[in-house]
């Protein structure tokens, strides 16, 4: 009993440690989605010439997309008229490392080792789609029907709504993982296991590139690898290669946009991720700064605690019954609601919004639970969610009649 507590409170002590950073990260998540609209984004990716691919790869480096989302997001892009190219630079920076990873890693890594990892992703997508093979773009682009601008209710439900929401299944596992790895482990056996030097980042490459991982959640793993005596340059093959390449957006990849570009999109991640694990290692590797972060965790500071249990009940609060009514909440004329189930992360959601899209079905508003629809299309709709692998139900909301 007094080992599980112990592991417990292991678990309890990375969480606190990092939740600060990653309600930071929430934050400026929010932030972004009203700074930066859609609209922006895929207007200044339509190029065909490096200044898009630039572009394209820039601006996927904040945005808070993990490999199981990107996919789908890169390929609506490139349907609404964005070049392959720029489609490529996008899915190569995204995933690994969005503003809520950056602020974690700073926090928990140190910000020279945050700061490189980002420029080292947008280098990369930069490298992607300069690579990637040319064939003839149609970028006509459609702009059919104005964006709506984004409220601040909307964007700061995305923040600390949906992306907790999205990220805590992963988050969970990430950090029972590492608790795992840190209370139960031998400290030297993992770095035993997979030597030093070269032979350690290729070891490290074998298992990052196949696995699924997500930016976020993959650092509570990458701290336990610091604790297991890998090098920070193997952590940032970790961190790199794991959220940046798996098999399934391997194999999206090479369907959508063909093998020669797949095999570039490895290529580039394998080799670029062995070139920063050998500059971080040579230029960022302080061990007497490293040892601070490593053991920050283990004195946490009531403010810590506070934040960790905010993190935390942001995380819960999908669970707690709403034991509020909506039926005095009367939606615009026209507009009907249905309650999903099924959908899990935002890489569903992305799904479920592409074959709205392609059916030509407005949608109001699209969550992990619930999606408003036009009254008159309310039967078509529910045909998209079941052909799209999800479940459907009419909540009790009225429909507004102004």
């Amino acid at each position: 009993m007094n080992e599980i507590f112990s592991f417990l409170t292991e678990a309890w002590q990375l969480h606190a440690h990092m939740s600060f950073w990653l309600l930071m990260g929430f934050l400026f998540s929010a932030l972004l989605g009203i700074l930066v609209p859609a609209s922006f984004i895929t207007r200044h990716l339509a190029g065909s010439g490096w200044g898009a691919i630039w572009k394209a790869s820039l601006l996927g480096v904040p945005l808070p997309l993990c490999s199981c989302s990107v996919i789908p997001t890169g390929l609506g892009l490139l349907k609404r008229g964005a070049s392959r190219a720029a489609t490529m630079s996008f899915l190569t920076s995204t995933p690994q490392t969005g503003v809520e990873s950056f602020m974690l890693a700073g926090g928990t890594l140190g910000w020279p080792f945050a700061l490189t990892k980002a420029l080292s992703a947008f280098l990369m997508g930069i490298l992607v789609g300069g690579l990637s093979p040319k064939q003839a773009e149609s970028n006509e682009t459609a702009f059919n029907s104005p964006e709506a601008p984004k409220s601040w209710q909307e964007m700061f439900a995305f923040g600390f709504i949906e992306l907790p929401r999205t990220l805590f299944k992963p988050y969970a596992i990430g950090i029972l993982a590492s608790a795992i790895m840190i209370h139960w482990l031998d400290p030297r056996l993992v770095a035993d296991y997979v030597g030093h030097g070269w032979g350690e980042s290729i070891s490290i490459l074998l298992l990052s590139v196949p696995l699924y991982l997500c930016a976020t959640a993959s650092i509570p793993l990458g701290v336990a690898m610091l604790h297991q005596g890998i090098s920070l340059g193997g952590v940032a093959i970790f961190l790199v290669a794991g959220p940046a390449t798996n098999l399934i957006s391997l194999l999206m990849i090479a369907k959508t946009l063909g093998r020669r570009s797949a095999i570039v999109y490895l290529s580039v991640i394998v080799m670029g991720s062995m070139l920063l694990s050998f500059l971080i290692n040579h230029l960022l590797d302080q061990p007497q700064i490293l040892a601070q972060h490593l053991h920050q965790h283990e004195s946490l500071t009531w403010f810590d605690q506070i934040c960790a249990i905010a993190l935390m009940l942001l995380y819960v609060a999908r669970y707690i019954p709403k034991f509020w009514t909506t039926e005095s909440r009367v939606l615009p004329e026209g507009q009907v609601e249905m309650s999903l189930s099924g959908l899990t992360c935002g890489g569903c959601m992305a799904k479920l919004q592409t074959a709205f899209d392609k059916a030509e079905i407005k949608t109001y508003a699209l969550t992990l639970d619930s999606v408003q629809v036009n009254e008159a299309q309310l039967e078509h709709a529910k045909t998209i969610v079941e052909a799209s692998g999800f479940k459907h139900h009419l909540k009790n909301i009225k429909v507004g009649s102004s």
